[in-house]
Formats: structure tokens, C-alpha cells, sequence
């Protein structure tokens, strides 16, 4: 297999699974995006007994801006199922939880989904779900380090162009190898799920 033939691999399983979170979001009349509310809220109940999460996490987890994450929350809002409040230890924060209502509309939602995906988990071996999220852990390292190394190379476009036309030599350097590659964060993430150990099972996480 060519290095090549290796990350295609690696996008069609992840676009695979994606796509089987995407069908079940959309078979509940809602976004991907919107469904990771509730599942992020579930799992910290179940996991941290923090049935809550703020602004700011959600941001981070989901690598999405902060004006795209309002607007699915107060489309939520709407719903009736989670409501926002100051959040009493930092109030700079806001945080997001479940209403009386939410709480039973998200056991029925995300509970079947967390059982489905225990299901799958365990048709896999321990050996085989280690190296799975083995792997998850370190490619996007692998490949960060590979971004910054080319950030930093001394690009061929400045050598060997530079005198002849300069600035189309900064252009070329700057898009193919220098400062587009080198802002991290402007990037689109490549893997949308991750393996979470839990005392009893691996749950894939989009």
C-alpha cells in the first residue's frame, strides 16, 4: 500500500463513520452540529456527573467559531430543551444545560445512540480498539508536526525565483508552504472522532 493509498484510506473510514452520525442527527430533524449539544451534555453527566457544559468547551470540542455555535444555541433554545445561565464560578462564562423536558427528550436521543456505539465498539478486539485509538491519538500529532516543518522550510520560490519575480515567489511560498500551512488553526479538522475510554466501554465520539 502507498503512503497515497494509506490516507485515502484513512478519510473514506472517517467520512464512513461521519456520515453514519450524520444519518442519525438528521433522522431526529437536526444538525450534526445540533445533536453534539445533547451528546456532549449526556456524556459529561454519565462520565463526570456535570450535566452541563459551557460556550467556550463547546467551541473547542467541535472546532467550530464561537458566532456558529451561538446560533445553533439559540436555535436550541427555542426547542425548550436546554436553557443558558451565567455560570456561577466564572461569570464571564455561560453554560448550556438540560431543561426537565430536555433531560427525558435526551435520554431518548442519545442513550440508544451511546448503546449503539458500544455495540459496534465491542465487534472489535482489545487489541484492535487499542491501536484504534492509538492511532487516533497520534496522527493528528503526526501530521502538526509535519505542518510546522514545512512552515519552516526555506522554500525553493525565494531562491530561485525571487530575483526574477519576487513577489510571485512570495505568493507561491506563502500559499503552498509557508503561512497558509502554517496557521494551525485556520485549518479544517481532519478527524471528527475520537475514542473515549469509559470504566465498562469505548464510545466513538464525532
Amino acid at each position: 500500500m502507498t503512503k497515497r493509498e494509506r490516507v485515502d484510506g484513512i478519510y473514506e473510514a472517517i467520512q464512513k463513520v461521519n456520515q453514519v452520525y450524520g444519518k442519525w442527527a438528521s433522522a431526529h430533524g437536526m444538525t450534526l452540529y445540533e445533536m453534539q449539544i445533547y451528546y456532549r451534555i449526556m456524556e459529561r453527566s454519565l462520565q463526570k456527573e456535570q450535566a452541563y457544559i459551557t460556550q467556550k468547551e463547546l467551541c473547542d470540542e467541535l472546532d467550530a467559531p464561537k458566532t456558529s455555535i451561538n446560533s445553533i444555541i439559540k436555535r436550541q433554545l427555542k426547542t425548550g430543551y436546554i436553557e443558558m445561565e451565567v455560570n456561577p464560578a466564572n461569570r464571564r462564562e455561560k453554560i448550556i444545560s438540560l431543561t426537565e423536558t430536555g433531560k427525558q427528550y435526551v435520554r431518548e436521543l442519545i442513550l440508544p445512540l451511546f448503546q449503539s456505539e458500544e455495540e459496534a465498539a465491542a465487534q472489535f478486539t482489545e487489541q484492535e480498539m487499542t491501536e484504534v485509538i492509538r492511532m487516533q491519538e497520534n496522527l493528528p500529532t503526526h501530521w502538526q508536526r509535519v505542518w510546522r516543518e514545512m512552515s519552516e522550510k526555506v522554500t525553493a520560490g525565494r531562491d530561485y525565483l525571487g530575483g526574477f519575480a519576487p513577489e510571485f515567489a512570495a505568493f507561491n511560498d506563502d500559499i503552498l508552504f509557508g503561512k497558509v500551512w502554517a496557521k494551525e488553526d485556520n485549518l479544517p479538522p481532519f478527524c471528527m472522532w475520537k475514542g473515549i475510554h469509559s470504566s465498562q466501554s469505548v464510545r466513538f465520539v464525532i
